[in-house]
């Protein structure tokens, strides 16, 4: 993987980790965004590439997929405005049709690392709700 990219993964997944880690290709968001909107599109773009199973708590229909993030309709703007607003956001995500996607000119290669990257260093945490649901 190019020094660059893995650079600008790490600086996200540390983010996510920590909320007061801001990356500085981020730093012009500071004043315009709210904080906690942007550590949650971030945590989520990044969370999408990891290991799990995501399940929609709402009764929208929606897909998951590792190769592309099917927005909810509330959802676009801001992930738009995270993404295309970001010369090194862009190198990874980009947007076509409302969907998020890998960009197309990462190699195969390049997608698996950054995938164990995020496998390696991102910190997650889970909370269970509907626990009886699950149990039955």
């Amino acid at each position: 993987m190019q020094n660059d990219l893995e650079e600008i993964i790490k600086k996200l997944i540390f983010y996510s980790n920590d909320y007061d880690d801001l990356p500085d290709f981020l730093a012009h968001k500071k004043n315009k965004k709210n904080l906690w909107k942007l550590h949650f599109i971030i945590s989520d773009l990044l969370l999408w590439q990891k290991t799990l199973f995501k399940e929609n708590s709402t009764d929208v229909p929606c897909i998951f997929s590792c190769n592309q993030y099917y927005m909810q309709d509330y959802e676009i703007t801001d992930y738009k405005n995270v993404i295309e607003d970001s010369e090194e956001l862009s190198l990874i995500f980009i947007i076509k049709n409302d969907i998020i996607q890998l960009n197309p000119s990462l190699t195969s290669l390049q997608i698996i690392e950054i995938r164990q990257l995020i496998e390696n260093l991102m910190a997650t945490s889970f909370r269970v709700k509907n626990l009886e649901k699950i149990m039955k």
